[in-house]
């Protein structure tokens, strides 16, 4: 899943930095941070949250099987 957190906000963000950690420690979900400027958090968000609820969407159905739901989260 970190993969594809990498891959598509590399693709929103056009090159800019950002960092992703990983919190595997619940059983029933994973947190996943992305640390990402001030600047950019807007890019991330999107206008009216369209953007970020677009990744969680595609993280919801990227592992179905799974009985782990994923958090994603957005650090400044």
């Amino acid at each position: 899943m970190e993969e594809l957190v990498r891959y598509i906000i590399a693709a929103v963000l056009d090159g800019e930095e950002f960092e992703i950690a990983t919190d595997n420690s619940n059983p029933k979900y994973d947190v996943i941070r992305v640390k990402v400027s001030d600047d950019n958090v807007g890019k991330i968000i999107g206008r009216n949250g369209k953007v970020i609820t677009s990744i969680r969407t595609i993280l919801r159905s990227a592992n179905p099987r799974s009985n782990k739901r994923v958090v994603l989260k957005i650090n400044e």
